[in-house]
């Protein structure tokens, strides 16, 4: 699929007999959540923060008396950190927001 996406491959129109580049991209994939995560690149349970849609640790999950409603994270806030990393020049700058961020 990289090769398809970045060079394409040259095949034989059977019609014209002319030689044509094909390219493409994969615009859907269908799958369940894990197997998703994992295509997109998602960390899961593995990393700082156990989703995109909360800002809970590892710690506070395991804690009864963590009030998750009132420390989810709003849609402002993920707004705000999207915009934040489309700012970002670096990699390592990058890895470190998401890391921060979950």
């Amino acid at each position: 699929m990289r090769i398809l996406e970045t060079e394409g491959i040259t095949v034989i129109d059977c019609v014209t007999g002319l030689e044509v580049t094909l390219g493409g991209q994969i615009a859907f994939i269908k799958s369940d959540m894990p197997q998703g995560c994992e295509i997109a690149g998602h960390v899961g349970p593995k990393g700082n923060k156990l989703c995109r849609s909360c800002t809970i640790s590892k710690q506070q999950a395991s804690d009864q008396t963590f009030d998750v409603f009132v420390n989810q994270r709003q849609q402002a806030q993920n707004n705000a950190i999207r915009v934040g990393m489309h700012e970002l020049k670096t990699l390592s700058a990058i890895k470190k927001q998401t890391t921060n961020t979950g």
